[in-house]
């Protein structure tokens, strides 16, 4: 069974300065992105694919797989999510990790700024909230050497 060291939200997914930041924090044989869209289009898996460090294996799997694959595959996993909402109905799949970062997550005006590059609609927190019964941290950072921002910080944006 596949052991997942850290869970990632980041609308950008796979990007050079942020990724590579994210693998010397948590060294890793595999990066897994769990996305129904991308799982589907071969030419951006390809695209995605060469942005990944040499020697790190790859893999788009859809929602619906991500249970199943991480219990056949035995390696260091950093998870990545598109958006929240992947990340929940991962978890609600039957994925479980410890580790949760929420980083890129673009701004408009219906959403409220958590911290620089995320920021997130009302409902988005809510369904996080709930995450927190499985997820045993949750945090808000763009890259390692940022301090985090934590659940109970962001809540304030939403009192």
């Amino acid at each position: 069974m596949a052991n997942i060291k850290v869970a990632r939200v980041d609308f950008r997914l796979i990007h050079g300065q942020v990724i590579t930041k994210w693998i010397k924090y948590y060294p890793v044989d595999m990066i897994m992105i769990v996305d129904d869209g991308l799982a589907k289009d071969e030419f951006m898996k390809e695209i995605y694919k060469m942005a990944v460090p040499k020697g790190i294996k790859f893999r788009v799997v859809s929602v619906e797989e991500a249970a199943s694959v991480l219990e056949q595959i035995d390696k260091e996993v950093f998870l990545l999510f598109k958006d929240i909402n992947n990340c929940v109905r991962t978890i609600e799949s039957g994925v479980f990790f410890d580790f949760l970062v929420v980083g890129g997550v673009p701004g408009d005006s219906e959403r409220k700024f958590i911290s620089d590059g995320i920021n997130l609609l009302p409902e988005e927190f809510k369904q996080l909230e709930k995450l927190r019964k499985r997820v045993s941290e949750i945090i808000f950072k763009g890259i390692p050497e940022e301090n985090a921002v934590t659940m109970e910080k962001a809540k304030e944006q939403f009192s």
